[in-house]
């Protein structure tokens, strides 16, 4: 039975696995069928792994009133 993209989605894969709606080991055989794409994968500026912290709000006047 092939796995419904839904309930293996890394956002929801826990849940999914918790409640019993997917096997692991069945998940586990699903991984392991996937081809092998790493060679594929190009070097590219992309997006950072941890984004950049933004820079400080200057501080607010003292008359300033919201």
């Amino acid at each position: 039975m092939a796995l419904s993209e839904k309930l293996i989605d890394k956002r929801v894969l826990r849940r999914s696995l918790e409640r019993g709606l997917v096997d692991e080991a069945e998940f586990e055989n699903h991984l392991a069928s996937l081809p092998d794409l790493s060679g594929q994968v190009e070097d590219g500026p992309g997006e950072p792994a941890v984004p950049e912290a933004s820079p400080p709000l200057p501080p607010a006047p003292h008359d300033f009133q919201p």
